[in-house]
């Protein structure tokens, strides 16, 4: 069975904090589900699509071994 972990983050910027997170998560299940979204708390937030390649270019600096990591994006239409 494969064991997948899902991650959803404002990433409103993407930190050491989120990046710990998923190195641990990346040890521990075989799939790691990431993504940004909007958090209805914050104000002045970075545009989404800022965010996402941000959050991007922190995966793919992980870069473990055996794993394969890909961020996650679905944008809604007004």
């Amino acid at each position: 069975m494969l064991n997948i972990a899902l991650f959803g983050t404002s990433a409103d910027p993407p930190t050491a904090g989120h990046r710990a997170i998923l190195v641990w998560l990346s040890q521990r299940y075989d799939c790691v589900a990431v993504w940004a979204s909007d958090n209805p708390f914050k104000t002045h937030q970075t545009p989404l699509e800022h965010r996402m390649a941000m959050l991007q270019l922190l995966i793919n600096d992980i870069n473990p071994p055996k794993k394969e990591y890909s961020a996650l994006s679905r944008t809604e239409s007004s």
